[in-house]
């Protein structure tokens, strides 16, 4: 975390300190040279602060976004970090954490904190759980199964094997297999063949990445059918996005109900951000306003 911060820091005063160059300092004579340089100290460091401020908010707001419970699928996600391209989830060393109902599970393909392509926090229901002797424990999906060697202090090596069964399903479909990290979503969040085939029968060509977010954002078929129904155009990445910015079917159909059915992506997601309501809606009809989109009614609320 500090390390990204600083290099962002040092990238940006490298930015301005260039600029500053080019702009200020070339143009100026000898006389005014001092002066101007001390007032441009004080303006890129207050900047800077602001910005870096706003970045370290976003950051942490994100941060936070990735700790979810989903309950339409298995998955029950502390956290999922992706530091470095390419990662492989086919080996690796884990943590163990066992409560009274979960055994939690933190995944890493490297230990000491360095060159980390991944850092996966997962709990798992007990009763999936299994247990062999002096071996180790077995989590069975219909994608895969993940593998821990046993160990006194609950650490050790995994590994994760595809199901081939699952893996001819994709290929058959054609969903090429290129992303390691998203077909692994698939596994934490349980997803099945019926589910993927549901995808296909609205139409959609699914990727593995388009897949593995619907799964991370816990949009379920239903979910999915009724979004492709009211906006036939929207993408599964879009579906996707509203369904992490936990807009739901009834908040929508809720608007189209009073009149409102023109909308695009950035117009629910800003309503959904300002909390914008049906009941806002209605108090601004009374008032003689009647739009059909949505944007009209954020633009009254200032909200844009």
């Amino acid at each position: 975390m500090i390390f990204r911060f600083n290099c962002l820091k040092f990238f940006l005063q490298s930015v301005l300190n260039q600029w500053t160059v080019d702009n200020l300092i070339k143009p100026l004579n000898a006389i005014n040279l001092k002066t101007s340089l001390a007032k441009f100290n004080i303006m890129k460091n207050t900047f800077l602060t602001f910005l870096l401020f706003g970045f370290f908010s976003t950051y942490m707001i994100a941060q936070g976004n990735s700790s979810t419970m989903n309950y339409s699928n298995k998955m029950n996600v502390i956290s999922f970090n992706k530091y470095l391209p390419n990662p492989k989830v086919d080996f690796g060393h884990y943590a163990l954490d066992i409560n009274d109902d979960f055994y939690c599970i933190q995944l890493m393909d490297k230990v000491n904190g360095e060159q980390q392509h991944y850092m996966i926090e997962n709990c798992f229901d007990k009763s999936e759980i299994k247990s062999e002797a002096d071996v180790g424990y077995n989590i069975v999906r219909r994608s895969g199964v993940l593998s821990l060697e046993k160990n006194t202090n609950n650490t050790g090596d995994f590994s994760f094997e595809k199901n081939d069964d699952f893996v001819r399903f994709l290929k058959s479909k054609g969903i090429e297999l290129n992303n390691d990290l998203y077909y692994f979503k698939l596994f934490l969040g349980d997803i099945s063949e019926s589910y993927i085939q549901n995808i296909i029968d609205l139409g959609f060509k699914p990727t593995i990445t388009e897949l593995g977010r619907l799964t991370w954002h816990d949009a379920s078929i239903n979910y999915v059918k009724t979004m492709n129904e009211l906006f036939p155009d929207f993408t599964l990445d879009d579906i996707s996005m509203l369904s992490a910015h936990e807009v739901s079917m009834e908040y929508l159909q809720s608007f189209i109900a009073l009149g409102v059915y023109e909308m695009d992506l950035h117009s629910i997601k800003k309503a959904k951000m300002h909390e914008l309501t049906p009941k806002m809606i209605k108090k601004q009809q009374k008032k003689g306003y009647n739009f059909s989109d949505l944007n009209s009614y954020i633009r009254i609320l200032k909200y844009y």
